[in-house]
Parts: structure tokens; C-alpha cells; sequence
């Protein structure tokens, strides 16, 4: 259905050009989402850092629509992994920056700060860093002196 449609829109051949370019991203992608995993299972027990579950930021609950063809699930399926293995890495990303460094970025134009940077501290505010680096959990009874 939706294949069909954009076909007519806008013709086969920029369809089946296109689609060598997009379906090629599934490497990079599964190659992030092994890396994450990786990542979040070594270093996030070591820093007391929560894990970030994935089945919450991947699913696909398009497929269970009977109106969509088999070509049209497929696609489907690869944009929900895809955008939500770039939302999971943000949030994995989002808590490493939390924990490694808690500082606003400096304000421009045409530079989107992140949602989680709302509970940073600002730049400059060295006591500001100071207690929000000192309300961390310490692992192990050591003292966390990084950064």
C-alpha cells in the first residue's frame, strides 16, 4: 500500500536507486547497536550508571497491521530499529555525559541542547559542579576523582 503509492508518486526508478543507499545503513546501524551493547554492559556497572533499557526505545508494533504488504512491513521494521537505535544511543550517550560531565554547553545560534541538559549546571559554576558531582553513588567505597 504505502510502496505502491509512492511508487506513483515518485517512480520506480528513484525508488530502486535510493534503496541500495538505505538498506546499506543496516551495517553502521547494527554495528552501533553491538557497540552499545558492549559499552553499556562494561562500563555502566562500573560507574553505578542505570542501564538504559532497550526493548523501551526498539519495538515495532506496525507489523501487526494486515493492510501494510510484506515490502512495506520491511520498511517499516527498518525505520522503527533505526530511529529507535538512535534513541537508545542518545539516552546511553545522554547518562555517560551526565555522569562524566554535568556542564552546559555554551549558548549560540542554531545549536539544539539537549533535553537532558536542562538539569546541567551552568558554566562557570564551579560549586554547582561540585555538588552535583558529590550526590553521585560511590562504587565500592571509592571516591570518584575523574574529570
Amino acid at each position: 500500500m504505502i510502496s505502491s503509492i509512492r511508487k506513483q508518486q515518485r517512480g520506480r526508478f528513484r525508488l530502486w536507486l535510493s534503496a541500495p543507499v538505505i538498506y546499506l545503513m543496516i551495517i553502521p546501524l547494527a554495528f552501533l547497536d553491538a557497540c552499545l551493547w558492549l559499552y553499556q554492559g562494561v562500563c555502566f556497572p562500573l560507574y553505578g550508571i542505570p542501564a538504559v533499557p532497550r526493548k523501551q526505545y526498539i519495538r515495532d508494533s506496525r507489523k501487526r497491521l494486515g493492510y501494510l504488504s510484506r515490502f512495506d512491513r520491511l520498511n517499516c521494521w527498518y525505520c522503527s530499529y533505526a530511529n529507535g537505535l538512535i534513541n537508545y544511543a542518545r539516552e546511553v550517550t545522554a547518562r555517560t555525559e551526565r555522569f562524566w560531565c554535568p556542564i552546559k554547553q555554551q549558548f549560540e545560534q542554531r545549536f539544539f541542547a539537549p533535553a537532558h541538559h536542562k538539569s546541567f549546571v551552568e558554566q562557570g559554576d564551579v560549586s554547582g559542579l561540585a555538588s552535583v558531582l558529590s550526590d553521585r553513588p560511590q562504587k565500592d567505597g571509592v571516591q570518584d576523582t575523574a574529570h
